[in-house]
């Protein structure tokens, strides 16, 4: 599998100011409804000249230049949330986020400990937001190492969380190899019921969407949905891409 450069994984907010200016009016005072700045005299028909009316003059507003109002250029916030380096680890790649029912903000990505390469320990890590990614949680650690061993040297990687909106459970499928080698490959899934902040031990659910004829195997990438509609609704899907065995990728 070709090697790809390493990643900053980033979230932008723009956050929208309020207006500056007063609501606009329309121009020419004289024509302002019930602002009237001056009247007319009116002819009396019995009077030798005409008589003149009193008159006077409501207060005018200030004159405007501009009758559109004007806004401040919105604030952009920048947060990179898995950088080369923190916590020990040497690259991070495939990404993915979700948000869920709660309106938590969860991260998920693989944390490879030496480089980026795809043959090396990498575990799965996440951070969590709880004010729409103005501030974030410390990386945790989601899975790593063997069944028998969360130390061992092992591959864990390929996160596709999936938010069920009905029940605030959150799924998340992954896939495991051995770390020294790419094959076999071998899809796990691990449900969260807390919003995310602990997890369950992640079962092999290789006899359920994997083939022993096929090779490659990973789930995702990025984060599942729920069905809103039809005959299947609050279905969760998940894509997958796999080796076919016949030397084709499919998925």
């Amino acid at each position: 599998m070709p090697i790809r450069l390493p990643f900053l994984i980033a979230l932008t907010l723009l956050i929208p100011s309020v207006p500056t200016a007063a609501a606009a009016r329309p121009p020419g005072g004289d024509e302002t409804i019930g602002n009237p700045a001056r009247v007319e005299s009116v002819p009396d028909p019995t009077a030798a000249e005409p008589a003149q009316l009193p008159v006077q003059a409501a207060a005018r507003p200030p004159a405007e230049t501009s009758a559109a109002q004007t806004f401040e250029p919105a604030a952009i916030t920048q947060t990179v949330l898995f950088n080369k380096g923190d916590a020990g680890y040497g690259c991070y790649r495939i990404p993915a986020i979700v948000r869920t029912k709660a309106g938590t903000l969860l991260a998920f990505a693989e944390a490879r400990r030496a480089w980026c390469a795809d043959s090396q320990e990498i575990d799965l890590v996440i951070r969590r937001s709880d004010d729409d990614g103005r501030t974030w949680s410390a990386t945790q650690t989601v899975l790593s190492g063997t069944d028998s061993d969360p130390n061992a040297v092992a591959t864990r990687g390929n996160p596709a969380p999936i938010v069920d909106y009905e029940t605030g459970r959150i799924v998340l499928l992954s896939t495991m190899d051995p770390g020294t080698t790419t094959r076999p490959r071998t899809p796990y899934v691990q449900v969260s019921d807390d919003d995310g902040r602990t997890w369950s031990t992640a079962g092999n659910i290789g006899d359920q969407i994997d083939d022993p004829a096929w090779g490659w195997y990973a789930t995702g990438p990025v984060h599942g949905i729920q069905l809103t509609r039809g005959a299947h609704a609050g279905r969760l899907v998940a894509g997958t891409n796999y080796d076919n065995g016949a030397g084709g990728q499919a998925g």
